[in-house]
């Protein structure tokens, strides 16, 4: 009976120790076997402003107002569907005008600001205190996510808001 007990308390006691510090050492190996098929690490991407002579400011300004696409800013603001429009547009034209009629004036420069954050343009201007005009940037690719990931969808911001379909 006291051989028993004995024998219970060095099981409970030593076989737990003796598998973690196996577990330890299996980890210690397999991150050595690891680090053979590590990456470098990338350096971090450049920042490559896009500077405009005040030539081109007003020519991309003009083209902006002469198109006639625009992606509509609705009551629930800046969601994925604006951005992902944005892009869409931005497809076939270097420019795209962002109405905000619903919105006061102190909101629509955050918004053009959201905007660019957001979809990687350049905010061209704010005409009339009601539409913004995007630039998509000379070297645009379009990405392959086109809703970005920290934005609200349609569905969220319905919940959100407590706006009625």
């Amino acid at each position: 009976m006291l051989w028993c007990s004995l024998y219970k308390l060095l099981v409970k006691s030593y076989f737990p120790t003796l598998q973690l510090f196996q577990a330890k050492k299996k980890i210690a190996l397999l991150l050595q076997k690891l680090k053979k098929y590590e990456l470098p690490e990338l350096p971090p991407p450049r920042h490559d402003p896009e500077l405009f002579t005040p030539e081109q400011l007003q020519a991309y300004k003009k083209i902006g107002f002469k198109n006639k696409n625009y992606v509509p800013v609705g009551v629930r603001g800046v969601f994925g569907g604006v951005v992902q429009n944005m892009h869409l547009h931005w497809k076939f034209h270097e420019t795209v005008q962002v109405c905000c009629d619903n919105f006061p004036k102190e909101r629509i420069k955050e918004m053009a600001s959201m905007l660019a954050r957001l979809s990687g343009g350049i905010v061209l201007n704010v005409h009339n205190v009601k539409t913004i005009i995007m630039f998509r940037g000379r070297n645009y690719r379009q990405p392959k996510n086109l809703i970005p990931i920290n934005t609200l969808t349609k569905r969220k911001v319905r919940l959100h808001f407590h706006i009625p379909y």
